[in-house]
């Protein structure tokens, strides 16, 4: 990153209430600290320079928010702004947020960023030796991150929190935004449980994961699902897993729990993240073949 000056520090920009237009805003996962610099006086083409020369942040994630449209208008750059053809574009519209909308989101992440290594990952890797199947230690903060820059794109309206302590745990995400029938109240919406499965943990020595081991996260994935959607009020739940295991399963990892979630509402969802790109494209085509 290149020399900038000193910028506004924000400690707590995820309460919903820091004024965010006209600023550069560098933040990391947990996204609740931040600093800004203004650019308010710059046109378009001087947004870039400034984030590409002058910050050398163009191979960053960013989101561009440009609210003279109208309607104002998301733009999302996973590959940062120097790849500016590489751009998703969203309305921005005022709306309650579902748990439908919300885990469209996260498909559509999977798909585009975290399916295979090939994907972008300047917010971090997933597999710290993928040969061996083992991810990064902390491979849930790397998924978080990139959750929480794609989910800021179509609920620009609300906050998406992270690492929030609460009686029963560290939550993973919760999504909070106004009540469009009240627009004194806040709502939490959704929150968020994400798990990752695997068959080998990170470090110099491959060390498997027990089967009962992954029995055991998936329910208690659950269970923090449905506490947490409780402590926060929130209108609905789900636990997301992201099985990097040598083997694809689909949904059986939830096999032991899928009565239990069915009776405390939460969903159930699980994308596989695959270890090599190659490993992907035989996955693709072996479905395929299965559907024919």
């Amino acid at each position: 990153m290149a020399e900038l000056p000193d910028g506004r520090l924000d400690r707590m920009i995820d309460n919903g209430r820091t004024p965010a237009e006209g600023r550069l805003w560098l933040v990391g996962p947990p996204v609740n600290v931040g600093r800004s610099w203004s650019i308010i006086d710059l046109d378009e083409n001087a947004v870039f320079d400034f984030v590409i020369d002058t910050a050398g942040l163009g191979s960053e994630p960013a989101v561009l928010y440009d609210p003279k449209l109208e309607p104002a208008e998301l733009r999302y750059y996973p590959e940062g702004l120097l790849q500016a053809e590489n751009c998703e574009v969203a309305a921005v519209e005022i709306r309650q947020v579902d748990l439908n909308a919300v885990l469209g989101v996260v498909d559509q992440v999977h798909k585009k960023i975290l399916a295979a290594p090939g994907a972008p990952e300047s917010l971090g890797g997933l597999w710290s030796n993928p040969d061996r199947f083992q991810p990064v230690e902390r491979a849930e903060l790397t998924v978080q991150a990139h959750l929480k820059t794609a989910l800021s794109v179509p609920f620009p309206d609300c906050s998406v929190r992270t690492e929030q302590i609460d009686i029963p745990g560290r939550l993973d995400i919760e999504i909070v935004g106004p009540d469009l029938l009240n627009e004194h109240r806040i709502i939490s919406y959704v929150v968020l449980e994400l798990k990752i499965l695997r068959s080998y943990r990170s470090g110099d020595r491959v060390t498997a994961v027990s089967p009962s081991e992954t029995v055991t996260w998936v329910g208690d994935g659950v269970d923090q699902a449905y506490s947490y959607r409780l402590a926060r009020g929130s209108l609905e739940s789900a636990l997301c897993c992201f099985d990097m295991r040598k083997t694809f399963s689909g949904r059986t990892c939830f096999d032991h729990v899928a009565d239990k979630a069915a009776s405390l509402d939460v969903r159930l969802e699980v994308w596989h993240l695959f270890a090599s790109a190659k490993a992907y494209r035989e996955h693709q085509v072996s479905e395929a073949l299965r559907r024919t």
